[in-house]
């Protein structure tokens, strides 16, 4: 009998992605999601039938232990930052049986090494050197490695992604959680950079598919009972490596094509394609837009803000050279602008 496995954040961009590549590859597996909402657990039990989910949220701790107890693998792709109480728990649920080897899959972020924007350092997940200790993400992961630290049948491996760009199955996140802040921004100047940075600033991309592969590759590695050090550790999840204003430039690239096509695009298309200048803004500019044309809440939206200034440069390797698994490439790109256009 497959392993009972656990789900957190089934629904959201990267869970959904990482739910329907799973159940594609291995259909038969015992999958137990907890669900925020009755009508969500429903749909996600109409969409896959081997499914079984429980109505819950990260603030029912004794739900999230219990579910945890019974499970072998925990696949965590809910927001962790803030959330260390759920964490635990799960974590605790997970360790409550010794002996077994137990298996645990936690979603981090690459915020955790933002840099100044002149920064040409490439963090490697390979490399044994620190990663700083006060930034986002920090307290998260320290706690994950800390539990794995105490519980010798316990073994983890965190996914830190870069910006997340792709489509996704997910009913409610189907585009990238980053897109609709970049379009705030996009709608109302056209090409911008933020900070002074001048878009040099290196930033990182993680494909949503090609995300969801490495998830699956972990898993695999699970249900075959590998408990190989080098298999288990830190992964940078990251498909793409450039420019601030590179990325921008693939942005319109797609956006040209929308309007060759004749197809009608928003406000978005007509500043970005048949814009002058690329401006630069600050921090508090780009914060200023996001509230005002999306609603976003200002803390958030300073934490993107400031993303789109500061160097993000990190290197997969682990997934490359330890499970064979190539992350390069930008399958869903296009499809994520076009979705963001209603086209």
């Amino acid at each position: 009998m497959p392993p009972n496995i656990l789900f957190i954040g089934a629904t959201g961009h990267i869970g959904a992605a990482v739910l329907d590549a799973l159940l594609t590859a291995h259909p038969d597996l015992s999958i137990h999601a907890i669900i925020r909402s009755i009508a969500d657990a429903e749909d996600l039990k109409d969409t896959y039938q081997t499914i079984t989910t429980s109505v819950g949220d990260l603030s029912n701790l004794p739900l999230l232990e219990s579910a945890a107890s019974k499970a072998e693998i925990v696949i965590n792709t809910a927001p962790d930052v803030g959330n260390t109480p759920s964490l635990t728990a799960l974590l605790t649920g997970l360790v409550s049986s010794a002996g077994t080897p137990k298996f645990y899959l936690h979603t981090s972020g690459a915020a955790r090494i933002w840099s100044p924007p002149e920064s040409t350092h490439t963090w490697s997940d390979l490399d044994t050197a620190p990663l700083p200790t006060t930034t986002m993400h920090a307290a998260e992961d320290t706690l994950v490695q800390s539990f794995t630290s105490r519980h010798p049948n316990l073994h983890t491996a965190i996914i830190s992604p870069t910006f997340v760009l792709g489509v996704s199955p997910s009913t409610r996140h189907k585009t990238p959680i980053i897109f609709p802040y970049l379009w705030a921004v996009l709608k109302d100047i056209g090409l911008f950079t933020v900070g002074g940075s001048g878009g040099e600033n290196g930033t990182g991309v993680a494909d949503t598919g090609k995300l969801a592969g490495l998830y699956v590759r972990l898993v695999e590695n699970a249900l075959k009972g590998n408990v190989d050090e080098g298999v288990w550790g830190w992964y940078w999840g990251n498909t793409w490596d450039g420019t601030f204003i590179e990325f921008l430039a693939m942005v319109k690239s797609v956006l040209e094509d929308v309007e060759e096509k004749g197809d009608e695009g928003s406000e978005v298309l007509e500043r970005v394609v048949g814009g002058g200048e690329i401006a630069d803004i600050s921090v508090e500019k780009a914060i200023e837009l996001m509230v005002k044309n999306m609603g976003g809440e200002e803390m958030y939206c300073r934490h993107i803000a400031e993303g789109f200034g500061l160097a993000m440069k990190v290197g997969a390797d682990r997934a490359r050279k330890v499970l064979g698994y190539d992350m390069a490439g930008l399958d869903g790109f296009g499809e994520a602008v076009r979705a963001m256009e209603g086209v």
